[in-house]
């Protein structure tokens, strides 16, 4: 890329000092240049948004899981109230039992003392009712929330298991590209398709591969049947040449491959996110040659949408 800087600028140096055809190239150049200088200030502006929007949704689907937990500990906490206050029924039974007994031994005692004996019995019989409108009131908490965490639990089981399916069905379909530097893997919760350089792009380029467009083309075949995922694709570079060139290229990389994708006419542009990541996030911090080749990807990240699980915590 430097090289090519070099030797545009010699160039033009040449050429200034030929023609005024020239010096018209040379403006034409800078406008370009500001063109594309715009471009790249609006998707980093874009990509500051989505990203924050991403980190929201994960806080979101973080939260979901922490109310999860918390219903769960509830529920162990009300079966324990509950087996606790039916021991105390069968303490009460034994005692009222004791009573009768009791009270058949002093039937034909003082008055007094068959008056004291009926209040006993009266206050037990009190004691008694209460406790079971306590039990009952009990029983029905302890369903709703167990109710509640089956609704919760089944619609998280249902997400996992259709990014389980995603994967691999996703995996079958990529399967010729694996020994071109394709893999797929589920992580937090996320289906993970990375795509080396050597698949995708030229060394410096942004212009998808033949090779890289075809793996590109199947993996949005799979997408067009699953409307219910959410698409990010991330461009990665390596740690050489500066930040500015890096995230540029990583930009338009990824830029490059949402355009593949979108040619699909059933996936809607609204699913998917570019974003440019430059040398920032590394799969390896060595600079050897072959870490240095892993950092260069493209990433595509796929995730279920949680409108749905975030609208029913809402309502409960």
């Amino acid at each position: 890329m430097n090289k090519l800087w070099f030797l545009v600028i010699n160039l033009f140096i040449f050429g200034s000092t030929t023609s005024c055809v020239s010096l018209k190239r040379h403006k034409e150049l800078e406008h370009r240049h500001q063109a594309v200088n715009a471009l790249n200030d609006s998707c980093q502006a874009k990509q500051t948004r989505l990203m924050s929007q991403l980190d929201v949704s994960e806080q979101r689907y973080s939260s979901a899981q922490k109310i999860n937990q918390g219903l769960m500990r509830d529920t162990a906490r009300f079966n324990h109230d509950l087996r606790s206050a039916r021991e105390r029924i069968e303490q009460l039974d034994q005692q009222n039992a004791e009573l009768a007994r009791t009270s058949e031994i002093l039937r034909k005692g003082s008055a007094a003392e068959q008056d004291q004996l009926l209040k006993e019995l009266r206050e037990t019989e009190s004691k008694l009712r209460k406790r079971e409108e306590d039990l009952i009131l009990l029983e029905r908490d302890v369903r709703s929330r167990e109710t509640r965490i089956q609704e919760m639990q089944g619609m998280m089981d249902a997400q996992a298991q259709t990014l389980n399916n995603l994967r691999q069905t996703i995996s079958k379909a990529l399967l010729g590209f694996e020994e071109s530097g394709l893999s797929v893997r589920e992580q937090n919760g996320r289906v993970y398709v990375s795509l080396s350089e050597k698949l995708m792009f030229k060394v410096g380029s942004a212009e998808v591969d033949p090779r890289g467009r075809q793996a590109i083309q199947e993996l949005g075949k799979v997408l067009a049947g699953n409307p219910d995922i959410n698409i990010m694709v991330e461009g990665h570079t390596d740690d050489q040449g500066g930040d500015a060139l890096n995230w540029d290229l990583s930009v338009r990389r990824a830029t490059s491959i949402v355009k593949i994708l979108v040619d699909n006419p059933q996936i809607a542009p609204a699913r998917i996110t570019a974003a440019g990541r430059g040398k920032h996030l590394p799969l390896e911090l060595g600079k050897s040659a072959e870490a240095r080749t892993r950092n260069r990807r493209t990433e595509i990240i796929l995730t279920p949408q949680l409108d749905l699980l975030f609208q029913w915590l809402e309502t409960r």
